[in-house]
């Protein structure tokens, strides 16, 4: 009678492991199956960056577009602005890029994040660009660094 109960006891014990580890395991998985959608969805895929000769601003899509310092010909801090209407591109909560359309600029190449409230438009020998950093105070910091590194302020 006592090895009944002390079987049944270690029955018990590995089906409450059992639980556990599937518990564990659908805790796995919808994490992963979340991650899996926010990028989907949402997730980053593009990016501005300086460099010693060129800004490059690198699209949802992976298309990079360097623009070289020595090209830029015209560069404006913009406060709260409005980019016009996207003819290709992406956009997701976090951020917009691709080719877009404004009245006054024509057809541009826009990579810019959600939480910034401003951007930096810039023209350069061959074509215009919008773009950004995460928030107000860096897109203001880029501003600065294309003012010190292109011929716009000399």
């Amino acid at each position: 009678m006592q090895e009944n109960k002390k079987q049944e006891r270690t029955v018990q014990e590995e089906m409450a492991r059992e639980r556990k580890y599937w518990k564990q395991n659908q805790i796995w998985a919808l994490v992963l199956a979340a991650v899996v959608l926010l990028n989907l969805l949402g997730g980053s895929g593009f990016s501005v960056a300086t460099g010693p000769e060129a800004l490059t601003l690198t699209l949802h899509d992976g298309k990079t577009c360097p623009i070289p310092y020595s090209s830029i010909t015209e560069v404006q801090l913009l406060d709260e602005p409005q980019y016009g209407t996207m003819l290709e591109g992406k956009q997701t909560r976090q951020g917009n890029s691709g080719t877009w359309e404004h009245p006054e600029w024509g057809q541009y190449t826009l990579c810019t994040y959600s939480s910034s409230s401003c951007a930096v438009w810039i023209r350069s020998d061959s074509q215009c660009y919008v773009a950004n950093l995460s928030s107000s105070a860096e897109t203001q910091q880029l501003y600065q660094i294309i003012l010190e590194k292109s011929p716009v302020s000399k």
